[in-house]
């Protein structure tokens, strides 16, 4: 490959790919390794370690091996006669893989392997890089990735609703044209696919392929769903009908085209191109884009042999199975949402109810019966509602279910050789009977087309006659399986026929051989089957291989346009021969179409010319099929003469009539021993004359012989066949790809390839090695390679120049002007500027091999070895240079580390003898010490020894004396304590009484002062009652006076008034008065004591609050006549104020004295010593000598004399100041 080129840059520390052998069991196919290190020799080799969980290192020789030759190989290298020109080599054989592969450093980590939108852009794109970009993006949930213009798809196998939801599809329909899309998509597919339909006017197509199980179908299903929403402005709603009609018809052709697998529970059977037409977009601009306003489906290849059988573990076509669940649910509650099935259905049905598949021959030979998940039942609603969309009418759907069963009816049918008769057959059993009661045919007459066989000969002249002859059990059963595939067929071409009446526009439907004047614009899906390859490969394995061979060439067409336009637009030159194609391939399959073959008149019976050169397999198949007594062995040994030579074809020697095809994806092994009876197809005459005398005008239709003739060509002006051609499925089906190629041929193509992750269909499992087939048998890689084979070396300005730098010739101008350059970002100058100096300084380059672009460097595959060993050698002598400097500074650092070392050493070795010599001396300090101390210690150990003994006798004596001197002491302890305790004793008895004397005083003392206090009560009571009757006395004397003194004064003379005035109430006070007593210290005081009240008051009560009755104003006047009366009343009146006067002012101040008492007194103190007065005397005997020592003071002796309790203090002290208020 052109990446081995690369070989040149390798060095330590690279990353690279190594290939892991298939016979290892491994699931690997590549491993990514770092080269750690050379061997060198004759066979260079590389040593790796490996990454992963398995960490290794494996010894990589640089050169491949040269492959082994096949056991089974060919008979010559290539055949004479074959074109020179490197587009029309045939391609080599099965290349070996390279020994290592280098690894992009964009793609190094995750972060930029999942930014690699389009692996297109990388600079080294091969197997293993793509297989890695494709795994890690898959392991973080990106499906899809770009490759140039093919989207890889990769079938997760999980439900992703937000990755196909409303609101994805409508942020790919609101993009604004030109923008990119955000991400790979099938949307994006999709979008790019009706941007050309809408903007360009042009029909589009976009190829969905892949194998079975990889996703196909469903990938199909988003891009039309896409294209029926996106005129619609993505809105459901406003769905015409005919675009949901176009995502109705999915259901039944599903229905009736899949069918379960080993690899799939949905696989498409048949290869389907959908047509999708588009109104003009000029008359639907005011609304948007161009609308969906029809489709045409063109079927290929329907599988039909499943009809007859399935492999152990597939099943045959879903609508069997959906049939027998529909039987069965008969008569119980509909589905939900489902729709009655109609009295025809209905009937039609009950002639199935109580069978299951194991009642029929047909299904009963696949292991599968059940489809997990799915309701059978619920699906067989869908197909008839989707019938009934299509205007199936009642009668033709109950014709329909008739047809389906009597074909797997007809698997029941069983022929057994008649008695006498082992060359003949006849049907054995009821089957018969029913299918021809469901295909309205009498039983007889289908026995006798299924067991005889009518021709019709010449008798001689002119004349001919109908002879019959039998036909063995054999024969009869493929007959009978025949009808089946036929019976079944037609109904297939019946239902794709109907979609497209009701789909269809003007009944042309746009097609692909419609003029481009007529037809309307369209995007075509194409749903067509991968490569496939099997343990055992027949003749569909070979048609679908011949198909994948066809779209890969049209594919490399587009990659080599693709690859045209890229560069143009780098204004590089480039020569088209180095595209390689599979052109080889195809011509030897279907033949060569340079005018090497030539037909001198028509084939067989037709016209009874002969044919000269007929060259490709499929032609001969076709001549062999015409052959009278033509075999596949004679087929096979045809193929092997006209093709031994030939180095895509191979025969197979240890297995008869096998043979290998080696095609773009790899070598196929076919068996031959079926392809003349699955190329014929046959169905005898007498069973088509049969079918059209049924009763039923369904199955009569159905008969009808529609283009049974291929390849026909007639005259302008008569209309007469001038040549044809017989029926065969090769032709037809070559004829059916040659329209498709020159309809897809006409469009601008869009390719999806769909891609299965694991071989068990698990979520979230990335099988490395089946992906890698996939890869090669669709194509990919062949489309890398073809990309990559004129320039295959591809790197940025920038890359280009940091890398080839190194090799630039020497001179200062150069140099400059690169720094320079590269100093403000103008790379693309710089990569100019470099290249062409190198192209000069290196004439070993190949012209043309050195191509510098507007945005990248293309190299060719020598260029890129010359450049490659240039950059290694001059990084070798770089780094010999470096080396011999590292060595250097490595030898001069050594020898100042060993001049170092040898002055420590030497310094070691005097610091060694001097300490040598102060050890001695140390030791000999030592002995000395030693010896002192040793004296020492015997000298303190004599005085230790006699000092002890001293002690010990002193210790005897003083010992001796102390125990004397105990003795006496205990003697005198013993005295003392006795007379402690008889003095004890003696002070308890004396404190007691004092104790009892004490309380008695004071106990006697609380009760002579309560008894004082209630007759100092009394004697205030009756002070009390003293100054009211002097009071009131005071009043009856003055009233009396008064009375007197007026009744003399009106007795003697005229009365003169004469009012005494408040304003003077001290009359009585103007006269002499002698006070009875010397005035006390306190007069001041009494003169502010109230005077008596004036008339119309009350005299002062002793208690607050009370008031006397008033005086009256007529006591107050008085006779001027009486004077001596009223000065003795005022004579009496002063003494006795005078006696009230003192003893106020002495009972204030006793008042005062007691509440300066009571200030300084605390009763709390008081309280609390007379408990502890009391508690100590009730001490008990044992605790005397540390009781309190208790006396009163004399102050609280006086309170406790006096009684002032402090109950009775407040109460006195409130007394003593309400007298002296009043």
């Amino acid at each position: 490959m052109a990446e081995a080129a690369e070989a040149a840059l390798l060095e330590v520390g690279v990353p690279i790919w190594v290939p892991v052998g298939s016979g290892t069991g491994a699931d690997d196919v590549w491993r990514g390794g770092i080269v750690v290190g050379f061997e060198e020799g004759p066979n260079s080799a590389l040593i790796v370690e490996l990454e992963g969980p398995r960490a290794e290192r494996v010894v990589v020789p640089l050169r491949p091996p040269p492959p082994p030759d096949s056991p089974t190989s060919r008979r010559g290298a290539s055949q004479p006669g074959s074109p020179t020109k490197a587009r029309q080599r045939s391609p080599s054989p099965e290349r070996a893989l390279p020994t290592y592969l280098r690894r992009n450093a964009e793609l190094l980590t995750a972060e930029g392997t999942a930014a690699a939108r389009d692996l297109a852009l990388l600079s080294l794109l091969h197997e293993p890089e793509l297989l890695h970009a494709l795994q890690a993006r898959f392991q973080v949930g990106i499906v899809y990735t770009f490759t140039g213009p093919m989207l890889l798809a990769v079938n997760p196998f999980q439900s992703l609703p937000e990755l196909y939801s409303y609101a994805r599809l409508r942020e790919f329909v609101d993009l604004p044209f030109g923008e990119p899309a955000p991400e790979p998509h099938v949307y994006g597919v999709a979008r790019d696919a009706y941007q050309g339909v809408w903007r360009a006017g042009s029909s589009q197509t976009v190829l969905v392929s892949g194998e079975s199980g990889a996703g196909k179908t469903e990938t199909t299903k988003f891009v039309m769903r896409f294209l029926a929403l996106a005129g619609a402005g993505g809105a459901e709603d406003s769905m015409s009908s005919c675009e949901r009609r176009v995502l109705e018809s999915i259901p039944l052709l599903e229905a009736l085209g899949n069918a379960k697998t080993l690899r799939n529970d949905n696989s498409s059977r048949f290869g389907k191109y959908t047509e999708l037409q588009f109104g003009r977009a000029g008359a639907q601009a005011a609304e948007g884009g161009p609308r969906l306003v029809g489709a045409k489906t063109h079927c290929y290849l329907l599988e039909k042999v499943r009809v007859v059988g399935a492999a152990p573990g597939e099943r045959s076509f879903h609508i069997f199975y959906q049939l027998l669940a529909a039987a069965r649910r008969l008569g119980q509650s509909p589905v939900d949402g489902a729709e009655s099935l109609g009295t025809l259905v209905e009937d039609a049905l009950r002639a199935t109810a109580g069978r299951t598949t194991a009642d029929f021959g047909f299904l009963s030979k696949g292991s599968a019966t059940d489809l997990s998940g799915h309701d059978e039942a619920a699906d067989f609603a869908a197909t008839l509602a989707a019938m009934r969309c299509f205007s199936i009418q009642e009668q033709e759907i109950a014709d329909i279910l008739s047809v389906l069963l009597a074909t797997l009816l007809l698997g029941n049918v069983a022929f057994t050789a008649p008695v006498g008769n082992s060359e003949g057959a006849e049907a054995v059993g009821d089957a018969l009977k029913e299918v021809s009661a469901l295909l309205g045919v009498e039983a007889a007459a289908l026995e006798a087309t299924l067991c005889r066989r009518s021709m019709k000969v010449h008798d001689g002249g002119a004349a001919q006659r109908t002879i019959s002859q039998t036909r063995t059990t054999n024969q009869a059963t493929d007959g009978r399986d025949a009808l089946a595939r036929h019976l079944y067929g037609s109904l297939f071409a019946f239902a794709v026929a109907r979609v497209n009446d009701v789909l269809g526009v003007g009944g042309s439907g746009g097609g692909a051989g419609a003029s481009a004047g007529e037809a309307l614009p369209f995007v075509g899906v194409l749903d067509i089957f991968g490569f496939e390859f099997f343990e055992h490969n027949s003749f569909e394995q070979l048609c679908i291989n011949f198909t994948n061979e066809l779209l890969q060439q049209y594919f490399n067409e587009v990659i080599f346009e693709h690859e045209a336009a890229l560069y143009a637009r780098e204004c590089v030159q480039w020569n088209p021969e180095d595209f390689p194609d599979n052109k080889a391939v195809v011509e030897l399959l279907s033949g060569a179409s340079d005018g090497r073959r030539k037909r001198v008149s028509g084939i067989g019976g037709l016209g009874g010319g002969q044919t000269a050169e007929l060259s490709g397999i499929l032609p001969m198949l076709d001549e062999e099929c015409n052959v009278t007594g033509g075999t596949h062995e004679t087929w096979c040994r045809k193929l092997a003469v006209k093709y031994g030579m030939n180095r895509l074809f191979q025969e197979v020697l240890i297995r008869r009539n096998h043979f290998v095809i080696r095609h773009f994806a790899g070598p196929v092994e076919y068996a031959s021993d079926e392809f003349l009876a699955k190329n014929k197809d046959e169905l005898s005459p007498d069973v088509l004359e049969c079918m059209r005398e049924s009763s039923k005008a369904f199955v009569r239709l159905r008969f009808q012989e529609h283009g049974r003739t291929f390849g026909t060509q007639t005259a302008a002006a008569t209309g007469r066949v001038t040549r044809a051609k017989a029926y065969s499925v090769s032709s037809e089906f070559q004829q059916q790809l040659t329209d498709l190629m020159a309809g897809i041929r006409k469009t601008s193509p869009h390719f999806v390839r769909c891609i299965k992750p694991n071989p068990q269909s698990l979520p979230r499992k990335f099988h490395r090695r089946s992906v890698v087939e996939q890869l090669r048998y669709q194509g990919v890689l062949e489309a890398i390679r073809v990309s990559r084979a004129g320039y295959p070396v591809r790197q940025w300005h920038r890359e280009a120049v940091l890398d080839f730098r190194c090799i630039a010739p020497k001179g200062q101008k150069l140099k400059r002007r690169l720094e320079v350059e590269v100093g403000r970002g103008g790379f693309a100058e710089a990569a100019r500027l470099l290249f062409d100096a190198i192209v000069e300084a290196y004439p070993a380059l190949p012209v043309g091999g050195v191509q510098v672009g507007t945005t990248m460097l293309f190299l060719k595959r020598e260029a890129s070895d010359v450049l490659a060993l240039a950059v290694r050698q001059t990084r070798a002598s770089a780094a010999v240079v470096v080396q011999s400097c590292w060595r250097g500074v490595g030898c001069r650092r050594r020898f100042a580390a060993a001049k170092r070392a040898a002055l420590k050493l030497q310094a070691l070795a005097r610091a060694l003898a001097a300490r040598r010599v102060v050890c001695a001396m140390r030791r000999e300090r030592a002995a000395t010490r030693l010896q002192a101390t040793e004296r020492g210690r015997i000298a303190r150990a004599a005085r230790r020894r006699a000092l002890w003994a001293a002690a010990a006798v002193q210790r005897l004596v003083r010992a001796r004396a102390t125990r004397r001197g105990f003795l006496r002491s205990v003697e005198a302890i013993v005295t003392m304590q006795r007379w402690y305790r008889r003095s004890v004793r003696r002070i308890r008895i004396l404190r007691r009484g004092r104790a009892a004397l004490a309380l008695q005083r004071r106990c006697r003392g609380v009760l002579g002062r309560r008894r004082a206090r209630e007759q100092q009560l009394a004697r205030l009571r009756l002070d009390e009652a003293c100054r009211r009757l002097l009071h009131r006395w005071r009043y009856r004397i003055l009233r009396r006076v008064r009375r007197r003194r007026a009744a003399a004064v009106l007795a003697a003379r005229p009365p003169v008034s004469l009012a005494v005035s408040p304003a003077a109430p001290g009359i009585s006070r103007s006269l002499p008065v002698t006070p009875l007593r010397p005035k006390p210290t306190g007069w001041a005081q009494m003169q502010q004591m109230p005077m008596p009240p004036q008339p119309g008051q009350a005299f002062p009560s002793p208690r607050r609050g009370r008031s006397k009755s008033p005086i009256p104003p007529h006591l107050w006047e008085c006779s001027l006549g009486s004077r001596a009366e009223l000065a003795a009343a005022n004579q009496a009146l002063a003494r006795t104020n005078d006696t009230l006067a003192y003893e106020a002012l002495a009972l204030e101040m006793l008042r005062r004295q007691l509440h300066k008492d009571l200030e300084a007194t605390e009763s709390k103190s008081v309280f609390s010593r007379m408990t502890s007065a009391y508690s100590c005397c009730m001490v008990r005997d044992r605790d005397l000598d540390t009781s309190m020592d208790f006396q009163f003071t004399p102050r609280t002796a006086a309170i406790l004399e006096e009684g002032l309790t402090p109950r009775g203090i407040p109460q006195l002290g409130r007394r003593a100041r309400h007298w002296s208020s009043i």
